[in-house]
């Protein structure tokens, strides 16, 4: 994936430890026209945070990537409502959800 121009970077401190209730709900505070928001933090949160959101049941190694998708707005954003696209390893091993 290559990027037109280096995204705005936002650092926020209700992300450090937080449960996947919490990070869904400053996900639906999210402005309607942000498009794509990158979540940057630790387990067992992120893992959490995937399967609240998507049902999928996954294991983060260090620098896993997820990408999920939704066809809702963020504040309509709810358990089960999105896919998981994506899921690489850090040892490049690249697969389907």
């Amino acid at each position: 994936i290559q990027l037109d121009s280096p995204p705005r970077v936002r650092h926020d401190e209700r992300l450090y430890e937080a449960s996947a209730q919490r990070l869904l709900r400053i996900a639906q505070k999210l402005p309607r026209e942000t498009s794509t928001v990158v979540f940057v933090g630790h387990n067992p949160s992120l893992e959490d945070f995937l399967e609240l959101l998507t049902g999928a049941e996954r294991i983060f190694k260090t620098s896993t990537l997820a990408i999920m998708t939704t066809p809702v707005t963020w504040n309509e954003a709810k358990t089960g409502s999105w896919t998981l696209e994506m899921l690489t390893t850090p040892r490049g091993q690249a697969g389907p959800g």
